[in-house]
Order: structure tokens, then sequence, then C-alpha cells
């Protein structure tokens, strides 16, 4: 067989740079690729400018100056003398390459230059020559030409750009045009966005309807409940709507019905019965601010305020004052105008029934008993549906959590839904199972279906909690404010609508003894609790309450006196924290005597917030043979004043005391 003839094939780059350099082992080194600068020079220098621009003209700008210049009575040149110039023209426009120190040359020779004009405007201000007028005038022809000829160009540059402006506007105004409509429409589907995010939205036909109900699910609206939207041009609204006192674009309108075009507002006060005020006063919210009226009819681009709503109700005109207003706006007032009416109308109802308690009910205010003399005043209150902030006159807290109640009510279903409960497996058989609808006893049913509380009642409990945590708190503040020995300080443990917890304690600056107490606040009683766990029931009175924050204050001074008696050898003869003043108070009292037995002390603290009492007496020594020739009754007491005893506080005046006396 034989053997196929093999071809040989060399592949080899059709284009290869240059070789510079051959070095001395065969290594070629070829130059780099070259770049789009040098690729660009390279085809420049291959183009003859002479055939494009023409012998007799020169490679500056067409615009400049010195094409401008044309002299009549220039002699003709020929070609060469003309390339000569223009070569010599060149070259002294191009700046000479002077190496690495070209740059700083050239500013040397500028400053020089500057040093030398410098040097000639002082020898001409020094002497005078510069300044003078020349007498006759000179020759300015060949100046008036070059200006004339300078301004003519700059005239024609300025027509000719104007003229390029004016045909591109002309080109781009459609474009414009189209843009302006198509940013219209985003900014009409953009609220049509926002509108559906809270409200229930849907076309009926040509037209946009939506729901202010909270009510309703599905396809099942109330006419009344439901709102129209409309779209209208920017040109009707060239200066925008306020909204949150800035001027925004907006290109919906919404027409409520006319029972909601009107801004509600609910207040929830405690007042206080017997002070001579009107409890039914209806107050006035309508609190906008005043805009002059020049006699224009208001229109959609303006605010409309109180002055020109009853301006135009006196013409005769009835607004549509909610087209008038920001949609937004107008939605939010509408739906809380349907909140409240609902709100109120359930409280009204409520009340109707209320049991164990005096209710009032006139012109939109309800007002319930809360204590003996408190009372809790619910109001509704309507102003006009036009821009501006609402004077709040009520308690924001008591309103906000009756709108939760409220709210907590919408959302919990009227029924409990069904569930199934797995039992264990066993074999023995219940005996209730066997009873069937028998097996749970009817009270035990009813105990463990407790029923919710109504409406009123939830805000009733709530208030009278809040009054309560509130009169404890400001009686607290200004305890700390009249007594600073012993120092009160106080946290809260436990915070809720109906039922707190906090932990007080007195304590002496600089010691780290302290006594604890907790205050226990529910909807109708305040409670102290000591350190032994009793109980002290204050009601719904301050007077109790301090009486007996001064009587921790009493047992505290109590036990640091203790403390400092058995530092200072003293002898308890009686302690008794169950006594009385003269008026029936607690006021517990100690009786100590001194290491010698030559002294007796009785100190008294009270809880009325007295200053403690204390008094000594010295024992008499006598001879029991002669117990008959003498008076054995006991020297009476001598009160000491404490304000002469010197000491920051009650326990280092006595300390400073008790420390002169047990010698």
């Amino acid at each position: 067989m034989s053997r196929r003839q093999v071809s040989k094939l060399f592949f080899e780059p059709v284009i290869e740079n240059q070789v510079v350099e051959y070095s001395y082992d065969g290594t070629e080194k070829h130059a780099p690729k070259a770049t789009l600068n040098e690729t660009t020079a390279d085809m420049a220098r291959r183009i003859d400018w002479r055939t494009i621009i023409g012998p007799d003209d020169t490679l500056e700008p067409l615009y400049s100056l010195r094409n401008l210049r044309i002299s009549n009575e220039t002699p003709e040149v020929s070609l060469e003398e003309s390339d000569a110039q223009h070569a010599e023209k060149v070259k002294d426009m191009l700046e000479p390459d002077a190496g690495p120190w070209a740059l700083v040359a050239k500013q040397l020779h500028t400053a020089l230059a500057e040093v030398n004009n410098l040097l000639d405007v002082v020898r001409i201000a020094k002497d005078g020559n510069g300044i003078k007028v020349a007498s006759v005038a000179p020759n300015s022809d060949g100046i008036n030409k070059v200006a004339d000829e300078a301004a003519s160009a700059k005239v024609f540059t300025w027509t000719a750009n104007r003229k390029a402006l004016i045909e591109s506007r002309k080109v781009f105004q459609p474009f414009i045009e189209s843009r302006r409509d198509v940013a219209d429409l985003d900014l009409f589907y953009k609220e049509l966005r926002e509108i559906r995010k809270f409200y229930v939205v849907r076309k009926n036909g040509e037209c946009l309807v939506g729901d202010l109900g909270y009510r309703t699910y599905g396809n099942k609206w109330i006419p009344a409940e439901s709102f129209d939207i409309f779209r209208v041009e920017e040109c009707l609204r060239s200066k925008g709507i306020k909204h949150n006192d800035e001027r925004v674009k907006t290109m919906v309108e919404v027409d409520v019905p006319r029972h909601l075009a009107v801004r509600t507002s609910l207040f929830v006060t405690i007042v206080f019965d017997g002070t001579g005020d009107d409890l039914f006063e209806k107050r006035d919210i309508r609190m906008l601010k005043k805009q002059p009226n020049n006699g224009n009819p208001p229109s959609p681009d303006g605010e409309i305020n109180e002055d020109m709503l009853e301006e135009m109700e006196s013409n005769g005109e009835k607004p549509n004052l909610s087209r008038m207003a920001y949609w937004m706006n107008a939605l939010r007032w509408a739906r809380e105008t349907l909140v409240y009416r609902d709100l109120f109308t359930q409280l009204t109802r409520e009340c109707a029934s209320l049991v164990g308690r005096s209710c009032s009910i006139k012109d939109n205010i309800i007002v319930i008993n809360l204590f003996e003399n408190v009372m809790l005043k619910i109001e509704k209150c309507e102003s006009p549906f036009v821009d501006g902030e609402l004077a709040e006159h009520g308690n924001a807290f008591l309103k906000g959590i009756l709108k939760a109640y409220f709210y907590d009510e919408l959302r919990t279903p009227p029924y409990k839904p069904s569930v199934f409960v797995s039992l264990p497996n066993q074999r023995t058989t219940l005996p209730d199972a066997m009873l069937g609808p028998f097996a749970t006893e009817a009270y035990k049913i009813e105990k463990r279906c407790v029923q919710p509380k109504p409406l009123v009642m939830k805000i009733l409990a709530v208030a009278s909690h809040y009054f309560l945590v509130k009169k404890v708190t400001e009686d607290l503040l200004e305890f700390q404010r009249t007594y600073g020995d012993p120092v009160l300080s106080w946290k809260w443990q436990r915070v809720t609508t109906e039922n707190s917890l906090m932990h007080a304690n007195f304590y002496l600056r600089g010691q780290d003894a302290i006594t604890q107490f907790t205050i226990r606040i529910t909807t109708d009683d305040i409670e102290i609790v000591p350190r032994d766990g009793h109980p002290i029931s204050c009601g719904r009175d301050n007077v109790p309450f301090n009486m007996n924050l001064h009587l921790q204050r009493a047992n505290f001074l109590l036990a640091m006196t203790v403390t400092l008696v058995t530092r200072l050898n003293y002898k308890l003869l009686q302690l008794n924290i169950n006594q009385q003043d003269s008026n029936g108070r607690p006021a517990p009292t100690i009786f100590i005597l001194n290491s010698n037995a030559t002294r007796q002390i009785f100190i008294q603290f009270f809880s009325n917030g007295a200053t403690p009492s204390i008094a000594t007496r010295q024992i008499l020594d006598y001879v029991p043979d002669d117990a008959s020739e003498f008076d054995l009754k006991d020297a009476d007491f001598t009160p000491i004043d404490l304000d002469r005893i010197p000491g920051s506080s009650f326990m280092k005046q006595v300390d400073n005391l008790l420390s002169f006396l047990n010698n």
C-alpha cells in the first residue's frame, strides 16, 4: 500500500508589527500596536490639504480676525511667498519644546512680562506723561474698522445661533408636548394607585367609584358611603392644591356624599362637677387660618377658608367643598366623620342601658359620672369642610384608647369559630360523656363564656384608672418637692389600662438602708402595700393616700433611729408602732435610756408631715429610807428644739443629740 502524501502547512499572521530590533540570540523586538491617535495622525499626513482648502487660503480658523483684515493696498504675492509667510506664522504659533523645564521657563517669562508691565504703569503714573490728553486725536480709522468687523462678526454669530435654536425648538416641541401628556397621565395613575391602597375602587362604565365604608366587604356597598373620582386637567390647577402647608400638583378630584362633607372631631375630657362651669357648653373648634378676600371669586387654585365660605353661602351658592379640597384630605376627613358618627351613636345607645351610673346626653354631648364629683365628657363637634388645623380640646390618650377599643370590636368576629378538639384514647367510659348535653351545669357554662364588656364600660374603666394614676403621680411629685429628708424615689413596674403597679422607697443620702413599699392602682382604689404584705386601702381620696405615705416615712425614720440607738449603746425601753396622736392618726413612738442611766429620751413620729418631736428628762437620785420625805414623782419632760441642733438632716441632728446626752 502506497503512503499518502502529506503537505506541510504554515500558519502565520497576515499583518505583523514592524521589527524594531534583533538581538544576538535571534529574538525579535516588535513595535507596539499603534493607538487611535497615532493612526489618525498617520492618516492625516496622507491628506493633501491644499487641494481641499485652495492654494491661496491659510490653515487658520475661518472666523479669525486675521482673515478679515483685507487691504486693497497689499500687493499680490506669489504662491511660494504665501507658503513661506504661512510657515512663519505657524512657527510663531507653536510653542518650542525646551525639555522638562519648558513650563518653568514659560512661567518665568510670564512673570517677567507682568513685572515689566507693572514698572511701565508705575513710571507713567509717576511722570504723568501718559496721563496727559493729546491735543490732536490720532488716526483711528484702522481701529474703528477692526472693531466694526468684530461687532459684525458677533452679530452674525448671535443671529446664526438664534436661528439654530428656533429650528431645534420646532423639532423638539411635538416631542415635549407628547411627553407632558404622558407625565400627566402617569401622575393621574400614580394618585389612583395611592387611593386604592386605602379604599376599595371599581369602575362602572366610564366612572370610577370608591367606598368609604369600613363595615362592608366584597361587592356589597352602601350608596351613601361611596364617592366618585374625577380626572382634571393640570391647567385648571396651575398653582396646585395645599397639602401639609405645601403646594402639590394633582389631577384627581373626589366627590364625597354631602352628609359626609363636614369635618367631625371627637373630644374625651375629664371634668369636675360643682365648679360652676357649664358641662354642656358647645365648643368652637373652627380654628382656621384667615385669608384676605379681595373681592375675587374663589377658584380651585386658592384656599377656601371660613370667610370665603360665608360669603358664598350669603350669595346663595352651594359649593362642592369636597372637589375643591385635596383628595387625600377630603377622603380622610370623610372617613373620620363616618367613624366618629358611628362611634358616638354606639356610645349613645349603650348609655341608654347603663346601670349604676348617672348619665346625661344633650346636643351631641355625653356626660357620665365616674366618682363623687368627677365626670367623663364625650363631645362630638363639626366644622366646615375646609383646610386648616383644628384645635385639640380633649385628652389625646383617652381619645386614642376609645378609638382603639372601637376598632378592636370591628376586627373581632361576632361568633366564635368552631374548632376540633382531640381527646386522648382511653378504655374506661367517662361518666360525663354518658350524660350528653347535660354533662356540664349551666352556671359553669356561663362562667366560662364571659360576655364582652360594652364600649362605654371599657372607656369608663380606663378613664377612672387614668384619673387615679394622674392623681397619684401628682401627689408623689408634690411630696418629693416638699419633703427632701428622707428622699422618696419611685418607678413603674407594670402599667396597663386598668391596673398599674409602682415600686417606691425611702433612703438617706450616703447610706444604703432603704424602705421599700408598693403602690397598686386599679380602676376604683389606691393601695399601699408595705414590706409586711398587708395592703392599706386608700380609696379614691388623696388625703388617706398622703397620710399613709407620711406613715411610711415615719416608719423609715423610726427604723433608722433604732439602728442609731443600738450603735450608741442606748437602752431601748419601749417601741410602739401602733401609737396614735391626739387626733387619732398613727404616730409611732420610741422611748430610750442612755448608757449611764441618767437620761430618758422620748421621740414621736407623725403621719401628717409634721416634724418629729423629741423630749428628754433627767432621772432623780433618792434614798429608799427617805422616800417619804421626797417627792418621788419623775421630773417633767423637756421638749427639744431641733432647729437649734446642728445637722443637715434629721438623722444627723439625732446623732449629735444622742452623742451629747450619752456623756
